[in-house]
């Protein structure tokens, strides 16, 4: 918060807390044009869970980690999240993280690569079967898969025959939950 305050001093706080649930509630009360979440929150809450409800509600999102990786950074943008950035970084790299993000842009820092895009899988899934798949795999349900994605879950579903299917043309046959989390976490989309 000290770093918030200091680097932005324009910046009004409307939660500091350890819920999602609670952040979103009042979130939706008082409104918000962007979100800087940390993941020290305690329950079952990820990264990628986070990224997708703010990005649900259009809240731009910056995600602090502890412990960065090309995986957790590719999983929370194909989400929805806005940035990515190390708890630890420098305050003033910090800063131009929130103020990018706040001003519209996208703030990933791990790799030159990843300045001009998210890598490519071995199979090419479209941007909604790569979200879908992100989603579904870090262990949301098909019906809220749908509710972040602001599509039905039939339409969920069919995202993701889509992308077994292409699976079992590449010599791959994903075909349970725990097949596609391991699927995507051998391909990079989740750390």
């Amino acid at each position: 918060m000290a770093r918030i305050n200091a680097g932005l001093p324009s910046a009004q706080l409307v939660y500091v807390g350890g819920s999602l649930h609670a952040a979103l509630e009042v979130v939706m009360v008082t409104g918000c044009d962007s979100a800087i979440i940390g993941t020290r929150c305690e329950g079952p809450i990820t990264e990628v869970v986070a990224a997708s409800a703010f990005a649900m509600h259009g809240i731009r999102s910056v995600i602090l980690v502890e412990r960065p990786s090309v995986q957790g950074m590719e999983a929370v943008l194909i989400a929805g999240a806005a940035g990515y950035i190390a708890n630890d970084c420098a305050g003033d790299e910090f800063i131009r993280a929130v103020e990018t993000v706040v001003n519209g842009g996208s703030w990933a820092p791990i790799g030159e690569m990843y300045r001009t895009g998210l890598k490519s899988t071995s199979v090419q899934l479209s941007a909604q079967e790569r979200r879908a798949l992100v989603l579904y795999a870090s262990g949301m349900t098909q019906d809220a898969v749908g509710r972040r994605m602001g599509i039905k879950p039939c339409t969920v579903k069919h995202y993701l025959d889509r992308v077994r299917e292409k699976y079992a043309q590449a010599g791959l046959a994903p075909r349970t939950k725990l097949e596609l989390h391991a699927l995507a976490r051998k391909e990079g989309l989740l750390p």
